[in-house]
């Protein structure tokens, strides 16, 4: 792609593309949601769908990424903890210890 294009921007403007970036959860001027803002959001996409998952989150337009949040909050659980939203307990494949 670099080799013919230089850029994935340049890329999609050759095809016809507007090329608009991969950045989630921005405000109109361009700068990250912060921890208040992201809250909302949150609470806002707890309230419209009744649940909330990384994989909802990760499927809306608007939601920052799980980094983000991560560099917010310090994990998704506590995230939900933050916006007053229920908290699963940890599914799946753990760590082992040692």
């Amino acid at each position: 792609l670099r080799s013919h294009f230089g850029t994935i921007r340049a890329a999609y403007e050759r095809v016809g593309y507007q090329y608009s970036g991969f950045r989630r959860g921005l405000n109109p001027n361009g700068t990250p949601l912060d921890r208040e803002q992201t809250i909302e959001a949150l609470q806002a996409l707890h309230q419209q769908h009744g649940r909330i998952s990384l994989k909802l989150i990760k499927a809306t337009p608007g939601m920052p990424g799980d980094g983000r949040i991560r560099s917010l909050f310090g994990s998704i659980a506590e995230a939900y903890e933050a916006a007053g939203l229920p908290v699963r307990p940890r599914v799946g494949r753990r760590r082992p210890t040692e």
